[in-house]
């Protein structure tokens, strides 16, 4: 179901009291803040109007038709929201200054901001708001009071009213007129807040505003068409992604200051055309391009109806498989968003069952693994339906986990630690669950009881970090920016604010108990930096996101110049003062084989869509077995050189490096210690052969089977196959642009 329009007016006092103490200065900013997160919601219905009470002159509709209502100011009339509205706030003159006026007649103002929304939305679905700004001391407070039957005349109208000078918890004497008035009316129809209570409100309102939208009605089968229960399924998490971006004509904006409010007026469009690489003057008709995909290195076409038939045809359906311990489904086996499904409303009989099923999963601690389409030709996915009820509300239901396919999953190698002095001591592991307990999120920080009516709140524990809390810091920094660009194209850049900064950093109160256990840890760890066996110097300067990575291609530069190869599998350590965070500053994309994680940066280099880097990565994973094999060295590296040799056949396969690799594999085993061919004749790790790879000849299986057996001497035709291996033909350009 989609959110309703919302018809949203906003009344500043900007009576003389709000001059004290930049009163109003921080009441418009509030009045920003309600339009801003308007604006960021996208939803292009919604409307506001912006009125100012107190004002030394009179501009309303109430006062043209009828007289009264004077001092009150329709600075933007119930329109839809936009960045001209909301920054008519500090553009108009209403707003720059407090007026000569001693009181505010808040009354009137209601009353004109509610015959504004009531004429607009009338018979309307709409959800409806007047926020009132001021202050807890404004003389105007008392003309509220003639208000209070017009009110509750209009409960679907709900007012709040703001007190930009309250204190950070909102409570303020028994004496406020304001808290006073807001207390006399019912609670669903007037709130009282405090600037700093809307402040952070405004961080959070936005959230979960979103009209739900079901992904799935229909029936739950738990015994083919034997037995099922009608439910319905809703996104309970899913990655929020930001705005994407608007192009526009640059020139349009610079020529038309309109234009940059206004995308229509300056959007621009996007035109694709085709043509032929050895003729770029000759464009391609659309109806005459093929699509296909990428085999190995062709490229298969298929027609529309190829196309259509080769698509798994699928249901609506969400039919149980079977059932799992839950300890079979760890929370890694999860491939995105969470789906909540219940019982569908007011069929008893169904409701009955889906919750007797949902009680025995929970006692059996089991889930049920299901096929899941969410409509008719939908993708299909397999999910784990995990149990769970709600104790506090007595309802229970389901969430359902995307599980992965086996093309889904990565494998990961690591070496074995054998290395008796690795092993933590039992004082260092105390100091680390020390560290952990102090750091403990669910314990929290103590705050003040919001909830709590006594003049001194009581004291609760807050836990930290909850999913329903923490905001996502990006997009709360990318809107603060959005919203200064608006108000100011030419000024800086906005610092963090203290509030989003909170949203990823640690607590300062829980890193302050966490010393202790620090410290501790300090004085049992003794870190020290590596150093070059060969140069005797420490780490130079590495980046701090490539602290813990060997020199590049296992080389260092010497006084001379020439290449010198560095320990292999030391670690280099960066300068002390490096920060943490420069480790998420890495590379994302992989150019070079490595040789801390040789293995997957092969493969990384050949998962490659952006360009085809097979052959430089042939040539690095080459080399890095050279280094492993080489005088720097030794026995301790084979196992690493031999899974260097595995993934190289494989990744061969794929690349279409067959001759190469069999080339290579002649050389090693007459240049390789007589130790590690023995491993890689234990491995079977022999040539490719003929029936491995349709583009081999010359090698047939037998050969294949002979090599792996045979004992060739090191020296044995060694200076035929020290030759390099020969470069790998480029590709035919005429597949680039198929990805």
């Amino acid at each position: 179901m989609a959110r309703p329009k919302e018809a949203l007016a906003l009344v500043v006092d900007v009576s003389e009291p709000m001059g004290a103490a930049s009163l109003l200065e921080r009441a418009r900013d509030l009045a920003q803040g309600f339009m801003s997160n308007m604006l960021r919601e996208g939803k292009k219905n919604d409307e506001v109007c912006v009125l100012a009470s107190g004002a030394d002159s009179t501009d309303n509709p109430e006062f043209t038709e009828y007289g009264g209502c004077e001092h009150v100011v329709v600075v933007r009339p119930l329109e839809e929201c936009s960045a001209e509205t909301l920054l008519s706030v500090d553009q108009e003159d209403v707003f720059k200054k407090s007026s000569t006026q001693t009181q505010a007649d808040l009354g009137d103002a209601v009353r004109v901001a509610r015959q504004m929304i009531i004429k607009r939305t009338a018979k309307k679905k709409y959800n409806r708001r007047i926020i009132v700004l001021t202050s807890t001391r404004s003389a105007g407070l008392e003309t509220l009071r003639s208000a209070v039957d017009e009110i509750k005349a209009h409960p679907e109208i709900k007012i709040t009213l703001v007190a930009v000078d309250a204190s950070p918890s909102g409570n303020v004497d028994d004496e406020s007129d304001l808290q006073s008035f807001a207390q006399s009316i019912p609670d669903q129809l007037c709130a009282f807040r405090s600037a700093k209570q809307v402040e952070e409100r405004l961080l959070r309102e936005h959230v979960g505003s979103k009209g739900q939208v079901a992904a799935y009605r229909g029936v739950l089968r738990v015994l083919n068409d034997a037995v099922g229960f009608h439910v319905q399924a809703f996104t309970k998490t899913r990655r929020e992604s930001p705005p994407s971006l608007k192009k526009v004509s640059k020139v349009v904006v610079d020529k038309d200051e309109t234009a940059a409010n206004d995308v229509n007026l300056a959007q621009v469009s996007r035109q694709i055309s085709y043509t032929l690489p050895d003729n770029p003057d000759a464009e391609v008709a659309v109806d005459d391009i093929a699509e296909g995909y990428r085999y190995g290195r062709e490229v298969v076409p298929l027609s529309g109806h190829d196309a259509e038939i080769a698509t798994y045809a699928t249901i609506k359906e969400l039919t149980v498989l079977g059932y799992l311990d839950r300890s079979k489904v760890p929370l890694w086996m999860n491939m995105g968003s969470v789906n909540f499904i219940e019982a569908m409303p007011g069929l008893e009989r169904s409701n009955q069952g889906f919750r007797a099923w949902v009680q025995a999963l929970l006692e059996l601690n089991r889930v049920a693994v299901a096929r899941f389409v969410p409509r008719d030709k939908g993708t299909l996915s397999i999910v784990a339906l995990v149990p769970y009820k709600d104790e506090a509300h007595g309802y229970e239901c389901l969430f359902s986990r995307e599980l992965p396919f086996e093309q889904d999953t990565r494998d990961f190698s690591f070496g074995t630690i054998k290395l008796q002095s690795l092993t933590p001591s039992t004082e260092q592991k105390a100091a680390v669950d020390a560290l952990v307990t102090a750091m403990d999120l669910s314990a929290g920080i103590k705050v003040e009881d919001q909830a709590s009516s006594a003049s001194t709140p009581a004291q609760v524990r807050k836990e930290l970090f909850r999913p329903e809390d923490t905001l996502n810091p990006f997009l709360e920094r990318l809107f603060r920016l959005l919203l200064e660009r608006a108000k100011a194209p030419g000024s800086a850049l906005p610092q963090d604010d203290p509030v989003v900064t909170s949203f990823y950093k640690p607590n300062e109160t829980m890193l302050e108990a966490a010393k202790p256990a620090l410290e501790q840890i300090r004085s049992l760890f003794k870190l020290e930096h590596v150093v070059d066996p060969k140069t005797g110097r420490k780490a130079d300067g590495e980046p701090a996101a490539k602290r813990a990575r060997i020199g590049a291609a296992g080389e260092s530069k010497e006084n001379d110049g020439e290449p010198q190869a560095t320990g292999i599998g030391v670690v280099q350590e960066a300068d002390a003062d490096a920060s943490a965070s420069g480790w998420f500053d890495a590379d994302k994309r992989i150019d070079a084989v490595g040789n801390v994680n040789p293995e997957g940066d092969y493969n990384a280099m050949l998962d490659r869509r952006d360009k085809d880097l097979s052959e430089p990565a042939f040539h690095g994973m080459v080399k890095q077995i050279d280094l492993l094999l080489g005088p720097e060295g030794g026995e301790e590296f084979h196992p690493k050189a031999l899974r260097c040799v595995e993934a190289l056949r494989k990744g061969s396969l794929r690349a279409s490096t067959e001759t190469d690799f069999n080339h290579f594999l002649r050389r090693l085993k007459v240049s390789c210690e007589p130790s590690f061919w023995k491993r890689v004749a234990a491995a079977n790790l022999t040539l490719i052969s003929s029936d491995d790879a349709v583009a081999v000849s010359g090698v047939s299986a037998k050969d294949a089977a002979d090599f792996i057996k045979e004992n060739v001497s090191r020296n044995d035709q060694a200076g035929a196959l020290m030759a390099p291996a020969p470069a790998v033909p480029a590709q035919d350009a005429d597949f680039d642009d198929f990805d």
